[in-house]
């Protein structure tokens, strides 16, 4: 199922199957009968399970969802210890999440919260200015997300950004690298902590490499699913014949800091089941409360 999953990291594609199992399971491997072999304790065992229709499975499926009301990102706050929570989910909705950020951080002003978990472990990426509202919240120093970009400019993605986005792009044909060494100023100080996961990709995973490049606190987790030089801005298209889309990048970033040596995601400061990263986190500040 892997070769049929996106993602340079073994361990994304893995994590993303998480979310595709079963309409890979369907795709794939169509039948009345499952024969599964699975591990426990240390001993293995064999089992056959009736399979059940593609619409009874996303029926329930749709209830399910349907019945789900996870916010793109939501806070809680522990006031007897002092920390709260950002679970941030999606990168997504610019204008609402200005006004998250100015609500949460007049809160946790006004009850002296002094440590914050931004919780990134299900979140697989989005709009990465979101990245620097938050940022501007939590940097002790001036900051920036991405040192370099190089973008194609072609008329697939002219036509395709014109149709899906009403964006009239005026760049000339042609491949452009662009540096931007402008950093962005800070408002705020505090403890805070990042949990990430092998499923945080995109800007989600180029949120934490800032996050720990710029030295804005301590990450707890995996190493992300996204690396530090990455693509991204994708182009829709569709095979003539097929019918079948596909999707195909024109950007190609660089984390701030980053080269091409980079082959690899945000490297937590402590390695931890992404699982056990928040009970490790409230842990760790207690621990440093005590102190």
């Amino acid at each position: 199922m892997t070769q049929q999953v996106s993602g340079e990291q073994t361990f994304y594609r893995i994590d993303r199957l998480t979310y595709l199992f079963t309409p890979l399971l369907y795709a794939l491997y169509k039948s009345e009968e499952f024969e599964v072999e699975y591990r426990h304790n240390e001993s293995t065992y064999k089992n056959r399970i009736q399979g059940i229709s593609y619409y009874e499975r996303y029926e329930r499926r749709s209830q399910a969802v349907a019945s789900e009301t996870i916010k793109p990102y939501s806070l809680q706050v522990d006031s007897i210890n002092s920390f709260a929570i950002i679970d941030f989910r999606q990168f997504v909705d610019l204008e609402n999440f200005t006004k998250f950020l100015d609500s949460t951080f007049t809160c946790l002003n006004n009850q002296k919260i002094n440590n914050l978990i931004i919780d990134v472990r299900n979140n697989g990426g989005g709009n990465s200015r979101l990245g620097d509202e938050l940022f501007q919240y939590i940097s002790k120093v001036p900051f920036k997300q991405y040192g370099q970009t190089t973008i194609k400019t072609s008329e697939q993605q002219k036509n395709f950004f014109r149709s899906e986005y009403n964006i009239n792009d005026t760049s000339a044909l042609g491949v452009v690298i662009g540096s931007d060494e402008e950093l962005i100023e800070l408002r705020f100080n505090g403890n805070v902590y990042v949990l990430q996961s092998h499923y945080t990709f995109s800007s989600a995973s180029g949120f934490s490499w800032a996050f720990k490049y710029f030295g804005m606190g301590e990450i707890i987790g995996e190493e992300t699913g996204g690396l530090a030089v990455c693509f991204g801005d994708i182009v829709r298209q569709r095979l003539p014949y097929s019918g079948f889309s596909y999707t195909v990048s024109h950007k190609k970033f660089y984390q701030y800091g980053a080269t091409d040596d980079n082959i690899h995601g945000t490297i937590p400061d402590y390695e931890v089941p992404a699982n056990n990263a928040l009970s490790f986190a409230v842990e760790l500040i207690k621990m440093k409360k005590q102190k």
